[in-house]
């Protein structure tokens, strides 16, 4: 039988066809002894991270694009950030710094997986996982420790460092307080000092750089955003001894127990030289108690009340001897029994009912170090502010309210993003009329659950 020139270049090609099919249809897994666990490499600490490279060899044989790795899982480290590299070819190597422990990793060949398995990381070592390219079969294979470094080659195309891996997570949360880390790992067990982040009502209250966490004591400096200073170090309960002295530069000073960072039961000094004796919240006194003033008299509060909303009968009196009754409505005192009944009829004769919750709620408040800020007017009318960009950016919007008990009617006015510097607004907007689900305990403001606490 006669093959045509013809029969024969399409038995070239059918032939080459078939080989880059074998090519595309996957990589070849030699056979090789366990990988390591992972450990410490030379005279690193376990504090020290390590190195995942993942290689494709240089060449234009073969499957030389598409290649992806995807890191998907760590198995004991904790705030772990998963992910996959984009496309890469022939030539090029990513760099991700990573904490000790072994780490799912898998291969991906034009969306196909081509390698998948639990690849260790050593404190201060190196990982490489090696895509050699052949025009018949493309090899993925894990390497550790000197051998990984001898196989590498050139500079990474690109780097992913330990921000872009690990993200803070908790380490403590209880008593209204949650503490997040950030630092080194081995494992699953911290490694090192990091940066303590102690969040409580969801605003940042201090920070620790360079915190140690020991059995029995939290080591570092603790520095509070109000600029309180504290005699005593965080115990290993995240909170502190009883009888820690709390001072504030504008005269308050707090000494008993504590819940987490916020004084909880003692003796407190408020800024204008008065004294409380009882239940603090958010650092205002919250009964029971008893408020001694500085002109000799005295107050007694009952379980839950506050001086600012106060209202009803309590015991008072005299250091100098004797007890009475004092009358109060919304803070304010009274001068007897019979103005307290004939103001809180007067005002259930006008209203629904006694005014109470947001209702109460007027003044300056904000939050976030006052990167928002918003005023409750007494006529209904309102004013909000927020900064944005390191302050190079903010938003006003004036806006008419009704309070409820535990909602805010707002209609906003046009709203503007002005840039700070130049005073160039740069934007205006409509905003919806919204309704805010709203608390206040007579000094925080929780509006959607964000709280804002009163200037």
């Amino acid at each position: 039988m006669v093959v045509s020139g013809q029969g024969r270049l399409e038995g070239w090609l059918t032939a080459l066809l078939a080989l880059w099919s074998l090519t595309l249809s996957g990589c070849q897994l030699l056979p090789r002894e366990p990988l390591p666990e992972p450990g410490v490499a030379g005279d690193a600490g376990r504090d020290q991270p390590g190195t995942l490279h993942f290689q494709i060899s240089p060449g234009h044989t073969g499957s030389y694009y598409g290649w992806q790795v995807e890191v998907a899982a760590a198995e004991y480290n904790k705030g772990f950030i998963s992910f996959t590299s984009r496309p890469m070819e022939a030539g090029e190597r990513l760099d991700a710094q990573l904490w000790a422990d072994r780490y799912q990793v898998r291969v991906l060949h034009l969306g196909r997986v081509r390698f998948q398995e639990w690849v260790p990381v050593s404190a201060g070592g190196d990982t490489l996982i090696s895509v050699k390219l052949s025009f018949l079969r493309s090899t993925v294979t894990p390497h550790v420790g000197a051998e990984a470094r001898g196989r590498l080659y050139g500079k990474p195309s690109r780097i992913r460092d330990l921000s872009s891996n690990y993200q803070p997570f908790t380490v403590h949360a209880g008593d209204g307080l949650r503490v997040i880390f950030d630092g080194p790992q081995y494992r699953g067990e911290l490694a090192g000092p990091g940066r303590l982040e102690f969040i409580q009502n969801g605003a940042t209250l201090a920070t620790m750089e360079q915190a140690r966490i020991a059995a029995n004591e939290i080591i570092g400096e603790l520095r509070f955003k109000d600029e309180r200073k504290v005699d005593q170090a965080l115990n290993g309960a995240f909170s502190f001894p009883d009888g820690t002295v709390s001072e504030w530069s504008d005269g308050r000073r707090f000494e008993g127990a504590y819940r987490g960072l916020q004084p909880d039961q003692g003796k407190s000094q408020l800024p204008d030289g008065d004294l409380w004796y009882g239940s603090v919240e958010l650092l205002m006194p919250r009964g029971p108690g008893v408020l001694k003033r500085r002109d000799g008299s005295w107050l007694e509060l009952p379980a839950g009340s506050d001086l600012l909303t106060l209202t009803g009968t309590v015991p008072c009196g005299r250091s100098s001897g004797g007890s009475r009754q004092c009358h109060y409505l919304d803070g304010q005192r009274l001068s007897s029994e019979a103005d307290l009944k004939r103001r809180l009829a007067s005002r259930q004769t006008s209203s629904s009912g006694p005014a109470a919750g947001c209702q109460l709620a007027q003044g300056h408040f904000s939050r976030g170090l006052g990167r928002s800020r918003l005023l409750l007017g007494p006529g209904g009318e309102g004013e909000f502010e927020q900064y944005s960009g390191s302050r190079r950016f903010r938003f006003y919007s004036a806006f008419e309210y009704q309070a409820q008990p535990e909602r805010l009617d707002v209609k906003y006015g046009e709203g503007s993003y002005i840039h700070v510097e130049s005073g160039q607004v740069l934007h205006r907007t409509g905003i919806s009329e919204v309704a805010l689900p709203c608390r206040f305990d007579g000094h925080t403001l929780w509006l959607e659950g964000k709280p804002y606490q009163r200037d």
